[in-house]
């Protein structure tokens, strides 16, 4: 089989760059598949992760990359169709010069709004790491004119979404809702990118979070929570690891709250599992997810989590009250709260944390690369 990959940049420590440097490896080692690696935001040879030294890397350039621009939206979309009239020229190129089986788009590129267009011979796939909620998230707080604008792009994306021979969504609740508008949607969850060398105890008073530091992860919540948490509990202190836009503004709500001691926000790392070893809960905030990898990772180290019930993911990965614990959207009160319940008992987060290590198995990469060898042959054969 040969596939090429579709990807902006190589170069950021995200889920999505770290899932695809573990598939397209076992794609290569296993199934002796033929990966290429097509990226237009690339600045150097840097990656975050490792990959497979058999991959074909192309790296186009461009002179002016798209932007996005709030204060002007029509300029800004302007700038991003003559920057995709661009790239969709080298992509057709690329396709017709090298003969694939699949093109698959990751759904951060702009190669989405026509990869599906290309008439090379291999089929469309859009592996989509984003739920169908992120696209909602800001409908209510929006005027009335981007509600309205923002209804016809959903209506739009739908559309185009729905030409793709294949559309992947990581965790079944999100595919039921593509499902209402499209009739290609098929639900293959991410793998496990790790597998621990040591075992955790949990008992280090500590708990962790791994995440890009932005809005839709909730570690202002988080910090918020904590707290409430630090009141009962001060010997105890909380480790976010990642990087982002919100970097200063969650250090100086730390600070406001008296919490310089007690949260300590850390560099992003490749190697997690320094993170989770010292660690005895994870807790995941965010305002909505694909499928939290950070969350499935935690599992496999048999941590204990705390989680909002947002969507997609969490759901399907805690068994609330058995292996962790669901909390109502929001609700900053009570995410304290469930923290401090597996705080005060040690017994309780070991048996949760053995429940979360057993449910983990079910995501371990030769199941979930195995669903992905019989979805690619039985996608060739239509």
């Amino acid at each position: 089989m040969r596939i090429v990959y579709f990807i902006p940049s190589l170069e950021n420590s995200g889920g999505i760059e770290r899932v695809l440097g573990v598939k397209t490896d076992y794609l290569i080692k296993q199934l002796n598949y033929d990966i290429t690696i097509v990226t237009y935001n690339q600045e150097n040879e840097h990656f975050f992760f490792k990959f497979n030294d058999s991959i074909k890397f192309i790296h186009l350039k461009f002179d002016k990359q798209p932007f996005v621009s709030q204060k002007n939206l029509f300029k800004s979309f302007l700038n991003k169709r003559r920057f995709q009239k661009k790239y969709k020229k080298k992509v057709i190129e690329l396709l017709k010069e090298r003969s694939f089986d699949f093109a698959i788009s990751l759904g951060l590129g702009e190669e989405k709004y026509f990869l599906h267009t290309i008439k090379d011979g291999s089929k469309k796939i859009l592996e989509f790491h984003f739920s169908h909620y992120y696209y909602y998230r800001n409908v209510h707080n929006a005027s009335w004119i981007k509600k309205i604008m923002l209804s016809i792009y959903l209506k739009y994306l739908c559309f185009v979404f729905g030409k793709y021979d294949a559309f992947i969504s990581l965790t079944k609740e999100d595919a039921r809702e593509w499902k209402k508008s499209n009739n290609n949607v098929y639900t293959i969850f991410n793998p496990l990118t790790i597998l621990p060398k040591k075992e955790v105890n949990l008992e280090n008073k500590n708990a962790v979070s791994l995440g890009r530091l932005v809005s839709d992860k909730g570690f202002d919540m988080m910090i918020e929570a904590w707290k409430l948490v630090n009141i009962k509990h001060p010997d105890w202190k909380l480790n976010i690891f990642g990087s982002g836009e919100l970097d200063s503004e969650l250090l100086k709500l730390i600070k406001i709250n008296g919490l310089e001691s007690i949260v300590v926000l850390n560099s992003t790392i490749s190697n997690v599992e320094e993170a989770f070893v010292e660690s005895s809960i994870y807790l995941l905030s965010s305002r909505n997810e694909g499928l939290p990898l950070s969350l499935m990772e935690s599992m496999v180290f048999g941590l204990p989590s705390v989680s909002f019930n947002c969507p997609y993911g969490p759901s399907e990965l805690i068994d609330d009250g058995l292996s962790g614990f669901l909390v109502e959207r929001d609700n900053v009160v009570d995410f304290a709260r469930k923290i401090c319940i597996l705080i005060e008992n040690s017994d309780l987060r070991k048996k949760m944390g053995m429940k979360a290590e057993i449910k983990s198995r079910e995501y371990q990469l030769d199941v979930i690369m195995n669903e992905w060898n019989n979805f690619f042959n039985s996608l060739k054969e239509k």
